[in-house]
């Protein structure tokens, strides 16, 4: 598994936005830049590819995600929530536990995480 593998990346992507919620504070749309922590340097198309798959499958709202011939515009980032179906998602999916160890391991030997 590597930091850019999509799982990882939802895995971050929703842990943040549960962390927000349960602490009732709006997200931080610098959380979700190119750069960031959810992220990371992946292609602006990955990106893309995220937040339609998320909201698609109904993980997240508060999102508006419209496209304009070749481009797609992301809105509302402070919104953005996690939905009872994303949570069921990162609680009890085995393959977010894996990429939950694999995220533990990481901090655990890299040193700066």
């Amino acid at each position: 598994m590597a930091k850019d593998d999509y799982h990882v990346i939802v895995y971050r992507f929703l842990s943040y936005l549960y962390a927000c919620l349960k602490k009732g504070i709006r997200t931080d749309p610098k959380t979700f830049e190119r750069g960031g922590p959810v992220f990371g340097w992946i292609p602006e198309s990955y990106m893309q590819f995220v937040y339609k798959t998320l909201k698609e499958e109904k993980f997240i709202s508060g999102l508006s995600v419209e496209w304009y011939e070749d481009d797609m515009h992301v809105e509302g980032l402070e919104y953005m929530s996690i939905t009872p179906l994303g949570i069921e998602y990162l609680t009890d999916n085995s393959l977010m536990e894996r990429v939950k160890r694999f995220m533990k391991d990481i901090k655990a030997t890299t040193p700066g995480m």
